[in-house]
This record gives structure tokens, sequence and C-alpha cells, in this order.
């Protein structure tokens, strides 16, 4: 309190030198917060949510834990949520970085990503990308390629950088397309990826054992980035806000100096 009012009372100039020098810190910061891109995104207690755009709603899944229990029957319908909080992460894990609380149809459990892809089919076994991916793309496109060309579920696999449309804004995003053998079954899955963050835009997957099972799915929200360009459009612009800001002291500061 004493230095700013030592500033403010007796040191104009210096004031005006303190302004600035504040200004140009939050132009680096800002800067920095709006360029800056993790490795690792997820957080504990982020929040998602996909629409069920394809279903099956005449039969259940059997899900499964990685102890092979079964929690219970999942009936899943078209237009319905899928919801995914996020309860713990291992940044260590490539294969599976979170642990997360999903509803999903009448089912609501807690369980790591693997077994959420697992169940779900969002795989190639034994790839388990799921809902959430570790945005390591050389790791996941490798394992993806062994998982194509392994003894039983060798198939024909394509991955493509792609941009892709969510809302009114575009994303760059990765595309695993995989079609199985059909001498050896008829898993057909498609599962699209956001770049930066490893969130699953879309996905599609189909196989028939005993019965049809279907699903299609599409991100409603995530914690990360917008689906209206306007949100997004505005954090981008707070530098320039900034960098504005901090002309306009400069030039007002030269102004009085040069005034008699």
């Amino acid at each position: 309190m004493k230095i700013i009012r030592y500033l403010s009372k007796k040191k104009p100039f210096l004031r005006s030198k303190w302004l600035i020098l504040s200004l140009i810190v939050l132009l680096i910061l800002t800067g920095f917060k709006t360029s800056a891109n993790s490795d690792f995104p997820f957080k504990v207690n982020d929040t998602f949510e996909w629409q069920v755009t394809n279903s099956n709603p005449n039969i259940t899944i059997a899900w499964y834990n990685s102890s092979f229990q079964l929690i219970g029957k999942v009936l899943i319908s078209n237009n319905s949520r899928i919801n995914l909080t996020i309860t713990a992460i291992n940044e260590s894990n490539m294969a599976s970085p979170v642990t997360g609380k999903i509803t999903i149809g009448n089912l609501t459990t807690e369980a790591a990503m693997s077994e959420i892809a697992g169940a779900l089919v969002l795989s190639i076994y034994p790839w388990y990308p799921g809902l959430l991916a570790y945005p390591n793309w050389t790791y996941q496109e490798n394992q993806a390629k062994t998982a194509a060309n392994g003894q039983y579920l060798r198939g024909t696999l394509t991955i493509s950088n792609i941009t892709y449309q969510y809302g009114s804004t575009s994303r760059k995003a990765i595309k695993f397309l995989y079609q199985q053998d059909p001498n050896l079954g008829n898993q057909n899955t498609t599962l699209i990826y956001d770049i930066s963050t490893g969130v699953l835009l879309e996905g599609f997957t189909e196989l028939k054992f005993t019965e049809y099972y279907v699903l299609g799915l599409r991100l409603e929200k995530n914690p990360y980035f917008a689906k209206s360009a306007v949100g997004s459009g505005f954090t981008l612009l707070i530098p320039i806000f900034s960098a504005v800001l901090l002309l306009l002291t400069l030039f007002v500061h030269r102004k009085r100096q040069s005034s008699p």
C-alpha cells in the first residue's frame, strides 16, 4: 500500500512506468495461456457429454469390469446421452490414462478408460482408446496398427488427418477407420479424435456375434474447446486487447510528456 500511494501521489512518471510494466506482463501471460498446449490435458472433475446417434434398442450390453465381473446389463436408446466425469488420472499410462464415472443408458459405474472402450467396442482389441485417448498420436497409431494386424482382429486400417466441424468451429482431428477381415469377423469401427486433446469427437462401431450391436455417438460438451466460434474467438482476442491497451497507454504517456 505504501508503494502504491508513493507512486500515485509523488511520482507520476514512475506510476506510468509501473502501469506499462504491468500491461507487458499481462500481455505475456495471456499470450502464453492461449498458445500453450499440454500433451496431457485431462484433469480430475473434467466432465464430458456425448449424444447417442445410433444404437440397437432391442438388445442389452453385458458390462464387465477389469476383473471380468458382470457389473450390469445396459440398454442404450437413440438420442440418449453418455456422461463422463474424470475421477482419477494416470499420466504415465498411455493405454488407459483416466478413470471416470460414466452414465450410459440405465447404468452408472466408475471404470478405467480401457474398460469403457472394451465394453462399448470403441476399440480394436487389444487397443482401447475409448472416449478419451492419450494425445500421443505416434503411440496411438502404432498400437492401432499392431491391433489391426493381430491374429484375431486382423483387418484393414486407414488413419488420416482431417478437419472436423464441431458446431461452428473447425478442429484438427485424426480418424481411425477399421474394417475387420470378413474371414475372421464383421467388426466395423470409425473413431475420430481431437488432435490437441484426445477427446472423441465422433465414433461409430458395429459387429454381429449372436446379435447385432451398433453404437454411434457424437461429442456434445467438453471443458477444453467451445462448440461456438464466438467463445473461442474471444479467448484468442485477449492478447490483442492487451496489446491495444498497452499502445494506447504509451501514446497518452508520450503526449503528456510533450505537453508544455
